[in-house]
């Protein structure tokens, strides 16, 4: 302080200190050096001695601003002396490099005057925007900041909320909501299982309670958990995206004093709100299993089963006449359950497998370019894979709108189909491996850029393309790629009147039903004037359908893939009778008809309202279900009500449902039943789920509890069966739950098992007279039913339970086959060994087969990216090898595995696979770590070694020589590492490389024929060191033995003096 008041007294009184300025800036003190001009300087002032005479040691909180860490190390310095304040006087003060090191959480307190420290140490710190990366994709970025106004957009609308959720009407509890959970695959620990009550009204609102236990992993988990119960799909839905996140500690910290916070999520606006903490736009996508770089479905086509084939030709099997039209998948098939409107008739000019390759690409191109681009006559235009389907199609359109057509393509083979099948000048046509097209383009339209660009394609180039745009020019994406990874666009860009377009034709039919007979109108009236004209196809068989794939893969084909179902029909007739496809493997399907009436007994149980749930995807319609006591549970009402609720906002899957309490154990009841279910339509099958479970060894069983069991069974199926053959026409299903313990047997079930057994007898009754009848022998089913949640008895079984999904797709199969009594049930797992081993060995058999080569004559070192491993079968090893070892693998570690390690891996051996790729892993995780520093000086010495003939070390790929300090410590000769520098990262050729390492060895060494040693990448040099005969001796550690193998066999051959090893 003394020093302090000395300093400002001598500015104040001394009036010899001429006049000047001082500026205070935000840099340190070597950027301050370099924009200084001359007369400005960092100020001093006299030495003070005097006034401290007994000098203490600072401690180490005492941070210096001008004594640094490569300062003069004084011992007098460290201490608070006369030397240390002149010092300080005398040398510059470097507040910006010093407080950087200032703990992150320290508390400044500034005493002066003018505020200039207190700028200083802004500068200093952070800006607290943060970004989060994983795999070089940016996954989050955010901003903490302390602001003016309100942080939460809707402040109030949880406290708002909270008074309605007194009075809602649909509820579940913590057991309801972790059930509902595991029917859709999301099973939560007990850590995790922190929502205590889901409520709402309209299932567009759900309201909830989140129990803190001061975890906030699992607090903001319960949050997403939520969303699920307003989404009646039955299917895993994870969330993949986030717009924002907005989260004011001060309102969250105050509100966690309490046990139960109380959430609210409005599907409608898509906003999840909890006290202090508000996310927005939260996407999710279905998911059945592990995928990556593959497109997902939207949730609106998780009803479909199969998503192939878009298109479809045919004929109406009423009429006869040939008809062409689109659905949303399902078209690879013998028979199409169509809408009408969705199809129109084929042109009488086009053959069948001409017209199927008309309808997706120009739809798009009608749509993007004709509907919502507004292309004009003359316009300049740049269609990216112009020699794809799309690409064709857009070229005839633009051709008859007169347009001047730019073009990309991927190989030279497509280049010259469009030079001769559509005349377009080679000068316009361009590269699309590459973005050197936009400069092409610019050049080529005198810098003004194109008026429309469709594009299709990913990355960089999608930015490049965008580029290509002029003024108000317009930009048609028909790639989805991007668009699902939410991939950026610069803003500036449409500054110039920009419009962006994004065509998905698949969403425009579910949402737009007036489209396709615009575009339909369109095609008919363009037909014949060469706007639309059929696309050049290449045409596979049925049978062949996998081949058509593997073709599509390659990216080698050109126009349209199509599939032929069979040969098209001369004559013109009504198809009575689908005919099948010849020499195909099918899967057979099940559906339901929507203009029948299916009834479930016991429908309101946890496998019935799944059951309804499965069946309503597979198209049914009209539901009949029996209950003694009706709609009784919160699950059962919750369920019910918010299947209800999705007919109403989902027209397409607008159903009837109706509860009966008819008793089904009397002939009369069961009249009642039949008779409320034909007042909706004709009967299509009857599902028999009801059960009553009186377990007890049959020695202490009652008669009472014996024939109850067995007629909540038997006799209801048996009143079925008989007043059902009454009909005047056949059921499509008349189907029974039965059980594996009629089946295999279980103490203290027999009375059970007695009335499954009876049941199975009347289906192999049926059968027998002609008429559907179907046993199902399930196991112990998890998720609902009987023994959901517990785990007692299958200690003493060699089953597992069946998660509920898989007990649908497996009924899906046993309908359609003829045998009346199936069974169902999940082995445990013996040894997680021998299941690995079975699918490693699956795997590679599948994989040998798909290349058509033989393992045993393949030469084991070639790998499988050498041999053109398929990127479909290359992501499929990466998932099963990911669910082996629970790690992850890029796509090029698998490529790079040999055939040696896939023939070992078939054989259970996964010792040698398994290293390479814990080698590759561990390769890059120190290529990561690696500090790339490019030195100055031309060489360095490895060694301490000053006699002898030195040994030159030529520099490896990571520029320092840290792998070669073992190597050189062994060697009793000098041993120098040649740098690499920067004036070699100019250098572009190897040829002046090695120009520039011959001429540093003549200097380093005048007497020639050095002894030097090649590493990795700079083998190549060192082995034409001694080609040249400049080297005596050279040293290769390399693993590019293609590269080298000529060079080394000229040496070995004697045509020059050398030596390489």
């Amino acid at each position: 302080m003394v020093v302090t008041y000395f300093r400002g007294a001598v500015t104040e009184n001394d009036h010899k200190i001429p006049k000047g300025l001082m500026a205070v800036v935000g840099l340190s003190n070597d950027e301050a050096i370099k924009l200084c001009p001359n007369g400005v300087f960092v100020p001093m002032t006299e030495a003070i001695k005097k006034y401290i005479p007994n000098p203490r040691l600072r401690s180490r909180k005492w941070v210096s601003t001008s004594l640094m860490t490569t300062d003069p190390n004084n011992e007098i310095l460290k201490y608070a002396s006369a030397e240390y304040f002149v010092y300080n006087l005398l040398n510059p003060v470097q507040f910006y490099d010093r407080l950087k090191e200032l703990p992150s959480n320290a508390l400044v307190l500034e005493l002066g005057p003018h505020s200039v420290f207190g700028k200083i140490v802004t500068e200093t710190l952070d800006k607290y925007e943060f970004c989060v990366l994983e795999n070089d994709n940016v996954c989050v970025v955010g901003k903490v900041r302390t602001p003016d106004d309100e942080v939460l957009l809707t402040p109030n609308a949880i406290l708002e909320r909270q008074k309605l959720m007194i009075s809602t009407q649909y509820s579940l509890d913590r057991k309801d909501i972790y059930k509902e959970l595991g029917v859709l695959g999301l099973d939560y620990g007990p850590y995790f299982q922190r929502l205590k009550q889901i409520q709402t009204n309209n299932f567009r609102e759900i309201y909830g309670i989140n129990e803190w236990d001061g975890n906030f992993v699992t607090y903001l988990d319960a949050m997403l958990q939520s969303m699920a119960f307003s989404n009646p799909f039955r299917i895993l839905m994870v969330p993949v995206m986030i717009r924002s996140v907005r989260v004011d500690p001060r309102v969250l910290f105050s509100a966690l004093k309490q046990n139960q916070m109380p959430i609210y999520f409005n599907r409608q606006s898509n906003r999840l709100i909890a006290h202090g903490l508000e996310v927005e736009g939260l996407i999710t996508h279905p998911i059945q299993r592990r995928t990556e770089g593959r497109i997902p479905l939207r949730v609106e086509e998780i009803y479909s089963d199969c998503v192939l084939g878009f298109e479809y030709v045919g004929r109406s099997a009423d009429t006869g006449i040939r008809v062409m039209g689109m659905e949303l998948g399902r078209t690879i098939a013998n028979s199409v359950n169509a809408i009408d409107k969705y199809m129109t008739n084929i042109p009488e000019h086009w053959s069948m497998a001409e017209a199927v390759t008309v309808l997706s690409t120009y739809s798009t191109v009608h749509y993007g370019l004709i509907k919502k681009a507004y292309i004009k006559k003359g316009e300049t235009i740049l269609i990216h894979s112009a020699a794809g389907g799309v690409g064709q199609a857009a070229i005839n359109v633009c051709k008859h709108y007169e347009c001047d057509i730019y073009a990309t393509v991927g190989s030279e083979e497509k280049k010259q189909f469009l030079i001769n099948e559509y005349n377009i000048s080679e000068n316009k046509i361009f590269n699309s491996r590459d973005i050197l097209f936009k400069n092409q383009i610019m050049d080529a339209t005198e810098g003004k850029g194109v008026d429309v660009v469709l594009n299709s394609l990913v990355g960089e180039k999608l930015n490049a393309g965008f580029e290509c745009l002029a003024i108000s020019g317009r930009f048609v994406e028909i790639g989805k790629y991007d668009m699902f990874q939410n991939k950026q666009l610069g803003m500036y860009g449409f500054v110039g009147d920009i419009q962006f377009i994004g065509v998905a034709i698949d969403a425009v039919m579910m949402y737009d039903h007036g489209y396709l007979p615009e575009f339909y109108k369109w095609m008919h009236k363009n037909s014949m004037n060469g706007c639309v004209k059929p696309l050049v196809y290449t045409c596979f068989v049925a049978k062949d359908a996998e081949k058509a794939f593997q073709y599509m893969t390659t990216g080698k084909h050109i126009g349209k893939i199509v599939i032929k179902m069979r040969d098209e029909e001369n004559e013109r007739k009504s198809v009575v009778d689908i005919k099948s496809v010849p020499n195909c493997v099918v899967t057979v399907k099940t559906y339901f008809d929507a203009n029948k009436v299916y009834i479930i007994t016991g429908g309101l149980g946890g496998f019935g309202l799944e059951l309804i749930t499965w069946m309503q995807s597979l198209g049914a319609r009209k539901f009949v279900v029996t209950s003694r006591s009706g709609l009784k549970t919160d699950y059962q009402i919750f369920i019910y009500n918010r299947l209800n609720s999705m007919w109403k906002e989902y027209k397409f899957f607008k159903s009837q449902f109706i509860v009966s309490t008819a008793n089904g154990l009397t002939i009369e009841g069961t009249k009642q039943l039949l008779n409320e279910a034909k007042e909706l339509a004709p009967i299509g099958g009857i599902f028999h789920l009801a059960l009553e479970l009186n377990d007890c060894l049959v020695e202490k069983l009652s008669f009472e509890k014996f024939c109850s069991s067995i007629d909540t069974k038997h006799k209801i199926f048996t009143n079925l069966d008989q007043l059902t053959r009454q009909l005047d026409y056949k059921l499509d299903y008349f189907v029974v739950f039965s059980s594996i313990t009629c089946g295999k047997g279980n103490a203290g079930q027999s009375n059970y098992a007695f009335g499954n057994s009876m049941c199975e007898r009347i289906c192999e009754e049926r059968r027998r007279d002609g008429l559907h009848g179907l046993a199902i022998q399930y196991g112990p089913i998890g998720d609902v039913g009987v023994l959901e949640g517990s785990d007692q008895w299958m200690e003493f079984t060699t089953m597992r339970k069946q998660r509920i999904n898989s007990c649908c797709d497996v009924l899906d199969k046993l309908l359609a086959i003829k045998q009346p009594i199936v069974t169902s049930y999940v082995k445990k797992e013996t040894t997680k060994g021998d299941l690995i081993d079975n699918r490693s060995k699956h795997i590679a058999n599948k994989f040998w087969r798909s290349l058509g080569i033989d393992p045993n004559t393949t030469p084991n070192d070639l790998t499988l990216g050498e041999i053109g491993i398929e990127s479909m079968f290359a992501v499929e090893l990466q998932q099963e090898m990911e669910r082996e070892w629970n790690q992850s693998f890029a796509l090029n570690a698998i490529k790079s595995i040999t055939v040696k390690m896939m023939k070992d891996y078939a054989a259970g051996n996964m010792v040698d696979i398994k290293k390479h790729i814990d080698n590759i892993k561990k390769a890059k995780e120190r290529f990561l770590t690696t500090k790339f520093v490019i030195p100055s000086e031309t060489h360095v010495r490895l060694n301490n070694v000053c006699n002898g003939v030195p040994v030159y070390v030529m520099p490896p790929i990571m520029v320092n020589f840290s792998d070669c300090e073992k190597f050189a410590k062994t060697i009793d000769r000098p041993v120098i590492g040649i740098n690499w520098t920067r004036e070699l990262s100019k250098m572009n050729t190897i040829k002046d490389i090695n120009k520039y390492y011959l001429q540093l060895l003549k200097r380093l060494e005048p007497s020639g024929l050095y002894d030097v040693v090649g590493y990795f990448d700079t083998a190549i040099a060192c082995v034409k060191l001694v080609l040249k005969d400049f080297a005596g001796k050279g040293l290769v550690t390399t693993d590019m033995e293609e590269i080298l193998h000529t060079m080394i066999d000229r040496i070995r051959c004697g045509r020059i003096c050398g030596n390489v090893t």
